[in-house]
């Protein structure tokens, strides 16, 4: 087996997992979300709240809710500390959800929406991952708690991880065909 087979195949799966990630990450960008009403950041920790909130996809005359879907609503403490809880949809209000959590410890720093779906290799393994939208969601916070730290989304470091190992597949594939000594065929 030649030595270039490798970076090939390294390099042809960088780029299919580069066209899987891209329509995706248009729906998500796309989606979003708003509460009925806003939450307050100073909200002590192990209150219970009952939230509702509507999701959808498009602007204007194009929106369309996201019914019949797993969709969460995730609060995040000013620490980082996350509760997540899925929301049940009203049966007469299409894309209308209701959650009912315990805020974090430290009040409410954030507040996010999203869908949990499956995200598969090439191989088959697959994956149950839960992927906020990457639009803030309306209406979310009066007075939110100060956040110690700014953090990634999930899929944001994964589009990252894959655009980075798909520009390394294809520098070591440059540096080895360049480095092929004259005279010598591809196959050899």
């Amino acid at each position: 087996m030649s030595v270039h087979r490798p970076l090939i195949l390294v390099a042809g799966l960088a780029l299919a997992a580069l066209t899987v990630a891209v329509p995706v990450l248009a729906k998500e960008n796309d989606a979003q979300a708003r509460l009925d009403t806003p939450l307050s950041g100073d909200t002590p920790g192990g209150t219970m709240l009952t939230i509702g909130y509507s999701a959808w996809v498009g602007d204007g005359a194009a929106r369309s809710p996201l019914f019949g879907s797993p969709v969460f609503v995730r609060l995040i403490s000013p620490t980082g500390e996350a509760v997540t809880e899925f929301g049940t949809e009203g049966r007469d209000t299409p894309g209308h959800y209701v959650a009912t959590l315990v805020s974090p410890a430290g009040g409410i720093a954030a507040v996010e929406v999203g869908m949990r779906g499956q995200r598969c290799t090439d191989g088959g393994d697959c994956r149950t991952v839960d992927e906020a939208f990457t639009r803030p969601v309306e209406n979310a916070l009066v007075n939110p708690a100060a956040a110690t730290t700014a953090t990634a989304t999930p899929f944001a470091w994964a589009a990252a991880l894959v655009a980075g190992v798909a520009a390394l597949a294809v520098l070591a594939l440059l540096v080895t065909r360049r480095h092929r000594p004259i005279g010598t065929s591809a196959g050899a």
